[in-house]
C-alpha cells in the first residue's frame, strides 16, 4: 500500500484527465491532521482550555427555498435579490454601516461593480458617508457596500502570509 504514491494516477480534477505520478501530488497523513488540530475554531472563543460558545448578534435572516417568495418563477425567470424574504436588524444594520464608513470609502468601483453599485452611485455614497447623512442611504446599498467590504476584507486576509512554525 505504500506504494501507491509511486505508481501512475488519473487527475480527476483536470479536465484532460492528465496521468501523473509523484509522491509530491499526495498529502502527507501527519501534515493533514496538523492542519486539522491547528485550524482555529470559529464557534468559540479562547485558545486552551474550556472554550465559551461565541455569542451570534444576527443582523438578517434570508429565506430560501419553499418560503421564498415568487419560488415558482425561479426557475423561468432565474433568482434575483427580490425573490427571497429577508428579515433584518435595520439599527444593526445602521450601526455595523456607520462604524465601518471609513473603510467603505476606501472601496473602489471594481471592488462593489459586481454588487450592482456603477463608479457614479458608489461615488454619490461616499459624499454621503462624507457629510454624515448616512440615514440618506438605503438599507440594500448599505448592505450591498458591507458585503463588498467583507469580501475585499476575506481576500486581504487569504493574502496575509502564514508563519510557519
Amino acid at each position: 500500500m505504500r506504494d501507491v504514491v509511486f505508481d501512475e494516477f488519473v487527475d480527476l480534477n483536470s479536465k484532460s484527465g492528465d496521468v501523473l505520478r509523484g509522491q509530491h501530488y499526495w498529502k502527507n497523513m501527519w501534515n493533514t491532521i496538523r492542519n486539522y488540530i491547528n485550524n482555529p475554531e470559529s464557534k468559540f472563543d479562547g485558545k486552551d482550555g474550556v472554550l465559551e460558545r461565541k455569542h451570534l448578534n444576527v443582523i438578517s435572516i434570508k429565506h430560501i427555498g419553499k418560503e421564498a417568495d415568487d419560488i415558482d418563477l425561479v426557475p423561468v425567470l432565474g433568482a434575483n435579490l427580490d425573490t427571497f424574504v429577508i428579515y433584518e436588524d435595520e439599527n444593526a444594520i445602521n450601526t455595523d454601516f456607520e462604524a465601518n464608513a471609513e473603510e467603505i470609502l476606501k472601496l473602489e468601483p471594481k471592488e462593489v461593480i459586481k454588487y450592482n453599485l456603477s463608479r457614479p452611485s458608489l461615488k454619490y455614497i461616499k459624499e454621503k458617508i462624507e457629510r454624515k447623512e448616512f440615514d440618506r442611504i438605503l438599507k440594500t446599498t448599505k448592505n450591498r457596500l458591507l458585503a463588498a467590504l467583507r469580501e475585499k476584507q476575506n481576500q486581504q486576509e487569504s493574502i496575509q502570509p502564514t508563519i510557519k512554525t
